[in-house]
């Protein structure tokens, strides 16, 4: 991942949105989306929301510090329309 899409797992330091959780991953901490949900926008844009090719983080969509996750993936468990 770009630094640019990285979060500080401190509370009050992320600057993910609400909808988010800064989640550490073997990539450095980046904002995921609660289970189900993604980004708002093209479900093939990388620069929008992406998953990781994880064990254990498969089905989680992440996204920039910031932007918000308010919207249901198509295959909600899932997300399988979400790029890896």
């Amino acid at each position: 991942g770009k630094t640019c899409n990285l979060c500080i797992p401190n509370p009050g330091q992320d600057k993910c949105h609400v909808t988010t959780s800064c989640t550490t991953t073997p990539f450095g901490a980046m904002c995921g989306c609660r289970p189900g949900y993604k980004a708002r926008g093209a479900s093939v844009d990388i620069s929008i929301h992406w998953r990781l090719k994880v064990v254990g983080h498969e089905h989680r969509v992440f996204v920039k510090p910031g932007m918000e996750c308010n919207e249901r993936c198509v295959g909600a468990a899932s997300c399988a329309e979400i790029s890896i």
